[in-house]
């Protein structure tokens, strides 16, 4: 027996003349435009941090993010979101004590960090790219993750592994041709 006719008493709703209802167009453009309006966009609608490290790499931003993925990989990160041609990278937690991506309820929060790049394209096809090394100062579940993090400070070990990161990169998208 169909749900609304528990719900409703007899009569007042038929189940079957819903079932037989036609769309109009203007209902099927209205469904075209909502599913066209960012429903498969991996890249977050939050800005980097204010200070995420800012660099302009001399390639287009898919080839940065995809030399990215690949040094981030060989690193031992696990990527958890990408998107070359939104401009958009971002790591699975990973575990400074473990050298690995893995569980993120630790001891100490303070040493498991996630790396993000915003690429964007700047002058000349280059791309000027924000990085982050976000780490959770206390864990705080009643938070959003994203308000719960914070930029690692500069003297933390997730600071050196991002710049680590960058150093490697800058190598990698000038090898790769556009």
């Amino acid at each position: 027996m169909p749900l609304l006719v528990w719900i409703w008493p007899p009569g007042i709703i038929n189940t079957t003349s819903l079932m037989q209802r036609t769309f109009t167009p203007f209902a099927l453009v209205l469904a075209a435009v909502s599913a066209a309006c960012g429903a498969n966009n991996v890249r977050p609608l939050y800005v980097p941090f204010m200070d995420a490290v800012v660099d302009t790499i001399s390639a287009p931003p898919d080839v940065v993010v995809d030399s990215l993925a690949t040094v981030v990989t060989l690193r031992g990160f696990e990527i958890a979101r990408i998107t070359a041609s939104e401009g958009y990278l971002e790591t699975k937690w990973f575990d400074l004590d473990a050298d690995r991506s893995g569980r993120t309820y630790t001891r100490h929060p303070d040493r498991v960090i996630r790396l993000r790049f915003f690429a964007e394209l700047g002058r000349d096809s280059s791309t000027v790219l924000r990085s982050e090394a976000a780490y959770r100062p206390r864990l705080d579940p009643s938070l959003p993750e994203r308000q719960a993090e914070a930029m690692v400070p500069i003297d933390h070990p997730g600071d050196s592994m991002l710049q680590n990161v960058l150093d490697q990169l800058r190598p990698a998208a000038s090898r790769v041709e556009p």
